[in-house]
């Protein structure tokens, strides 16, 4: 047998070899010393950072399942009589699901939303698809994400009580105001998402023998989705012709139809701070 096995026969770990009294023991650690007295400080402030993300988490998805049974609430509006009923109803169930986004706005009080935007977009979003798809029902218009930040401002006469906490960026101490704001991207991706729920609105219309509903959803929506993407395409276009020299192609070179009439080409030959726009008279 080896000398390095026990007398089971089983191999000795190293340590085994040394005495127990000769191991070197650890020094005790001051923990009044600025440094641990540091990271005790981190410790409390990822700890608390982590539980309202986790807190954040779970309202989000509570403002989620409440977005979605109000979108199918609204999808059992087959006929002129029980509409009324159910938009009513619809708007009770929103009123509760702004209360959750009040929630949302208390957890983010003094914080950056930024940091924690992860964590509610999903529920923000479903929330923009949910009231976006009442607000076609009601007017047949889609809405702008000004009204539905409109809709997000809480007072301090809410539910008869006061409510201290909201939002860091979006706080008005004078007239006790609380607000909590869409981003363009909540907004835009519930937007996107009301494109489905139209879809089936359409196919159940048409199911009951409903033809005018699909037609008016088609012209509406989407020439409003036209006439937006126009503006945001113009907007855009504008901002990256500020960053382009745009001069002139000669004449026997075919013109661009990327480009709008009358410009034919981009290049460098426009010197100086501001960019030249050159065009074909």
């Amino acid at each position: 047998m080896s000398n390095k096995e026990g007398s089971g026969g089983f191999r000795k770990r190293k340590h085994d070899n040394f005495p127990h009294n000769q191991r070197r023991e650890g020094k005790d650690v001051n923990s009044s010393s600025p440094v641990m007295l540091a990271f005790k400080s981190f410790q409390q402030e990822l700890d608390a950072r982590h539980d309202k993300y986790e807190r954040l988490v779970k309202l989000s998805r509570d403002i989620t399942v409440e977005s979605k049974r109000t979108i199918f609430l609204l999808h059992r509006i087959t006929s002129a009589p029980d509409m009324e009923e159910i938009l009513t109803e619809s708007e009770i169930k929103l009123d509760g699901v702004r209360q959750k986004i009040l929630q949302v706005a208390q957890e983010l009080s003094g914080e950056d939303m930024h940091q924690f935007h992860r964590a509610i977009t999903t529920g923000l979003q479903e929330y923009v698809e949910a009231v976006s798809f009442q607000h076609f029902i009601k007017t047949r218009s889609l809405i702008s994400m000004d009204e539905i930040n409109k809709q997000l401002i809480f007072t301090t006469e809410d539910n008869g009580k006061e409510n201290k906490t909201s939002c860091s960026d979006a706080q008005d101490k004078q007239f006790g105001t609380w607000r909590l704001k869409i981003t363009p991207v909540d907004y835009l991706l519930g937007v996107a998402d009301l494109t489905g729920e139209l879809m089936r609105m359409c196919i159940n219309s048409v199911g009951n023998g409903d033809i005018d509903t699909p037609f008016e959803t088609a012209v509406t929506y989407v020439l409003q989705e036209l006439i937006l993407l126009h503006e945001w395409g113009s907007f855009y276009y504008s901002a990256w012709l500020d960053e382009q020299c745009i001069g002139l192609c000669p004449a026997s070179e075919p013109a661009n139809p990327r480009l709008p009439n009358g410009v034919h080409k981009l290049n460098h030959y426009a010197t100086g701070p501001a960019p030249a726009l050159c065009t074909v008279l």
